[in-house]
């Protein structure tokens, strides 16, 4: 379960509760929910004050996995949410092709 989804869940909120309350279609929220998208600027500072949390929380790995996720500084979460969208987007496709990179690595270890 995702940090998202289990804040929501703690909540006993529905996703379109929360998709509501910073402004975007349930349908969008739940795949920013499982990862498949991301959030706008306006809405991630929304879901930030919805749960009264940095946003850099929101995305806090669980106790459980925190040895393979690493948390992001808050400033450079705040460059990210004031670059241009293309700039962010190229990031993303390159953050993508290191983890192909990397779990192609890993088969090829095993």
């Amino acid at each position: 379960m995702t940090k998202l989804a289990a804040l929501r869940n703690q909540r006993k909120l529905t996703q379109k509760q929360v998709a509501t309350q910073i402004g975007i279609s349930p349908a969008h929220y739940a795949q920013c929910e499982i990862g498949m998208k991301r959030l706008g600027t306006k809405p991630l500072q929304k879901l930030a004050e919805f749960y009264q949390m940095p946003i850099d929380e929101l995305f806090e790995a669980s106790p459980r996995r925190s040895a393979s996720y690493q948390i992001v500084p808050t400033a450079l979460l705040q460059d990210i949410l004031t670059s241009p969208a293309e700039d962010v987007d190229r990031a993303w496709d390159y953050l993508r092709h290191l983890r192909k990179k990397s779990s192609e690595k890993g088969e090829d270890d095993e």
